[in-house]
């Protein structure tokens, strides 16, 4: 029950930061990453209470990995483009 105490407090966190991350898309992109680190924790958790399988963690790691992977090279494009990685310049 710690666990999901824990868990939540994670994403309560992590959304929090996101929030307030708005001139850098770098800080944006590592708080969604814990976003989503603190979703899986939380139906990993979940699962271990219940008798459910651990197959719902494995699709959210997968969803994780593919936000991590599409907003790096998101960032990589406008770094290219722009030089910056600054929110302000996108317009």
């Amino acid at each position: 029950m710690n666990m999901i105490y824990t868990s939540i407090l994670l994403f309560l966190f992590s959304v929090w930061a996101f929030a307030r991350q708005q001139k850098h898309i770098l800080p944006m992109l590592i708080t969604l990453e814990a976003c989503m680190l603190s979703m899986l924790l939380l139906v990993f958790s979940i699962s271990m209470i219940s008798t459910c399988s651990g197959f719902m963690t494995i699709i959210i790691l997968v969803f994780a990995a593919c936000e991590a992977a599409y907003g790096l090279s998101i960032l990589t494009s406008l770094l290219r483009l722009r030089g910056n990685d600054l929110i302000l310049s996108m317009s």
